[in-house]
């Protein structure tokens, strides 16, 4: 994906830039710093929510969801700390003044988060209404335009996460003020607890790293972190502070296998064939791991053993071989919509190593304060774990065998299947699904749908879930209801109809589909999707316990991290599952909650891989892929009610192009060429997203997009309007 950014107004062409970061400085006192980062915010828009409300949002800003409160944006902040440093406080300061927006408003509120379980009914739904204390409050929301989310850490660096708020909002009035440029200050200190590993093998602190685990912060995190903080300069403090070469681990491990002693043989073609593609095995007994680690419980010896594996040997990727009754787990606790979980399975556990994940030592894993000094638990994974949910070495051979073959047969076509049920009230999994397409469409993959919209009852049924699946796809997103026995309309006995070859990779939004605890039977259907025949899926990824939709914005909370995941698979270079599960995680790690209603933090812990970690998901070459091209480049005011887009083409796009603006929805087509200039196109006044897509003869799907400002003509103070709210708008191409 391709970024550029243009102003269409008047004599003025600007930059807008996310964050610019000053270096920390010193204050006053001690070993105490600030940490300067600048935002700046493109102007908000409005639209229409029904029933009198309206939503606000702004590019590179996600919206806070509390029921009955204002839905407001924020932007994400992830900032590194220097080196043994901690937070003392965090402010806020306008660089711009505030603008009072024009206009009287009635910003949407949140609701609360639904389950995506088998028994639907309207009855059983929640109803959320307005909280009437907030509305009627002549006072700011929200109060504070900045907060401290978590302090979190990846091998040892430390990662202050924040919320930042461009918009307040008076409910009683409806005014909206926007600050367009806003600075934030972070204060930090020396942190002494810092200089050796905390008491309890809690010790991924940066001291711990810089003794001796070189190897494993050069091989993942000095990787990730340029692009996934916002200050990649603090790098340089962390790499002056690094030990020489010669001090890292004496013997370098990529991959750990934990499995039973009766289980080994089972496993070896699989230690065999990512022998054969470079990875080193390390393999450990899960016997030998419980009668010879010190940790309070089986489960709490296993993840020190595997912390030890990665301090160490440098190990990235650790598949836990075999289900509950053979390798340990670790239930998580979790809260939404009335529903708390003090034990909701977790392998999360197992990949993020820093402190003991409960912190109070009451016995409850993964509570908010659970963490470090009484704040949250660490999020951010050391390695990357999958689980192989098997118990007799025939599942294990069963296992592997459907690994391998789904790698080596990794060929074009690739198809793909998109599943949506009818989710209840005027909800559509479909319209969950969408936001994920692009990735599929834009990348080496044709996808075909069974879906329910736009009725609003079910609309096909098991029989044609099974001819489906059977047409073998080789990925499967589905979203719609489910429980541990039952997904896509499926029951486990029905999975003995299913042939496909290759076996598929299966990601669902479902509830408990990956309920590997084996709550109420034998296994889970995520489990028997994978171990029960020689077809079907070679990995499931899925919830624990409960999937979570908005009934009004039916993509959130599940929905985002399933999108997440394909598009780091698919577009984003993460192709090993593993790595694409944890990073659709992070990625949302701004919007984890602490308080109330935890939908994000109940995905975070539940999403779980049944399979293995280090398998990858190749893009094959395909020829013939279409590339479409905007080149409009001009900066100049817009004060006529119309457009004209130009562009070009690559030889494979055919048939007709269509052009779209979200603005108004219009969507108009025109004959495809290699060179072309639309029709005009009606421009409404202010913001308007055009999007342009082509095809080429199999389906696949390109488009490129461009953001023009429609000024009204007269519109002296709408232009001054725009100025203030920053120059800078987005085009970016899907391919």
């Amino acid at each position: 994906m391709r970024f550029r950014w243009i102003q269409a107004v008047a004599a003025a062409v600007c930059a807008c830039v996310f964050f610019a970061a000053r270096a920390a400085h010193a204050a006053p006192g001690g070993g105490q710093r600030v940490i300067s980062l600048t935002c700046r915010f493109d102007s908000p828009r409005f639209s229409a929510a029904g029933a009198g409300y309206s939503r606000v949002a702004l590019d590179g800003c996600t919206v806070r969801q509390r029921p009955g409160e204002p839905l407001m944006p924020f932007r994400p902040l992830r900032v590194l700390l220097p080196p043994g440093m901690r937070v003392t406080g965090v402010s806020l300061h306008a660089v711009s003044p505030p603008v009072t927006l024009d206009g009287v408003w009635k910003i949407d509120y949140g609701r609360h988060p639904l389950p995506l379980r088998v028994r639907r009914t309207d009855a059983g739904r929640s109803i959320t209404t307005p909280d009437a204390s907030l509305y009627n409050s002549p006072g700011s929301y929200p109060a504070s335009q900045v907060e401290l989310v978590s302090v979190q850490h990846m091998e040892g660096y430390a990662i202050a996460v924040l919320r930042v708020y461009p918009l307040q909002y008076m409910p009683a009035s409806g005014r909206v003020t926007f600050t367009p440029v806003l600075r934030v200050e972070i204060g930090v200190e020396s942190d002494d607890a810092s200089s050796a590993p905390v008491a309890g093998g809690a010790g991924r602190r940066a001291a711990a790293h810089r003794a001796g685990t070189r190897h494993g912060v050069d091989r993942h995190a000095s990787a990730v972190l340029p692009s996934f903080v916002d200050n990649p300069e603090m790098l340089d403090e962390y790499s002056a502070e690094l030990p020489p070469e010669g001090l890292g681990p004496s013997s370098t491990h990529d991959y750990l296998l934990v499995t039973s002693t009766n289980l080994f043989v089972s496993f070896q073609p699989l230690i065999a064939y990512h022998s054969a593609q470079g990875l080193s095995v390390l393999t450990a007994s899960i016997e030998n791991v419980v009668s010879s680690t010190n940790g309070i419980d089986a489960a709490d010896k296993l993840r020190n053993h595997i912390r030890h594996a990665y301090t160490n040997w440098g190990v990235r990727y650790v598949l836990l071989g075999g289900d509950i009754g053979v390798v340990p787990w670790r239930g998580a606790y979790a809260r939404c919509s009335g529903v708390t979980f003090d034990a909701m399975p977790c392998d999360l556990y197992f990949a993020c190593l820093d402190g003991t994940w409960d912190g109070d030592g009451d016995g409850i894993y993964g509570e908010p304060d659970d963490g470090d000094g009484g704040g949250d638990v660490d999020m951010l994974a050391e390695v990357c774990v999958g689980r192989a949910p098997v118990d007799t070495p025939a599942q294990a051979a069963r296992f592997v065998a459907k690994v391998i073959d789904a790698a080596t047969r990794n060929q074009p076509p690739v198809n793909s299947l998109f599943v949506a049920e009818y989710l209840g009230g005027a909800a559509q999994g479909g319209d969950g699904l969408d936001p994920t397409l692009p990735a599929f469409t834009g990348s080496y993959s044709t996808v075909s749908w069974l879906d329910d919209r736009p009725n609003y009852y079910d609309t096909w049924t098991f029989v044609n879930a099974i001819a489906a699946l059977n047409a073998s796809p080789r990925m499967i997103a589905h979203y719609g209801h489910s429980d541990e026995t039952t997904a896509m309309r499926l029951y486990e006995g029905d999975i003995d109809y299913l042939t496909n070859a290759p076996p598929f990779l299966f990601y669902s939004a479902g509830c408990d589909v990956g309920a590997f605890d084996n709550q109420f039977g034998p296994d889970c259907i995520g489990e028997a999707f994978v171990v029960r025949n020689d077809a079907a899926a070679w990995a499931t990824l899925a919830n624990t316990r409960e999937g979570w939709y908005d009934e009004m914005q039916e993509w959130r909370y599940s929905g985002e991290f399933l999108r997440n995941f394909y598009e780091g698979l698919l577009t984003g270079g993460c192709t090993a599952l593993a790595v694409a599960n944890q990073a659709s995680k992070e990625a949302l790690i701004g919007s984890v909650e602490t308080t109330g209603d935890m939908p994000y933090r109940w995905c975070y812990f539940g999403m779980t891989l049944l399979g293995d970690p280090a398998m990858r998901q190749e893009p094959p070459v395909v020829a013939g892929m279409p590339f479409v091209d905007i080149t409009n480049e001009i900066a100049q005011a817009h004060t006529t009610p119309s457009f004209v887009l130009a562009g070009t083409n690559n030889a494979f796009v055919t048939g007709m192009m269509w052009i779209s603006n979200a603005a108004n929805g219009e969507c108009v087509s025109f004959a495809a060429s290699q060179s072309w200039v639309s029709a005009p196109v009606a421009l409404p006044a202010f913001t308007n997203v055009f999007h342009v897509y082509g095809s080429n003869t199999v389906g696949n799907i390109a488009g490129d997009t461009i953001t023009v400002i429609g000024v009204p003509e007269g519109g002296a103070a709408a232009l001054a309007f725009l100025l203030a709210g920053g120059a800078g708008r987005r085009r970016a191409r899907s391919a």
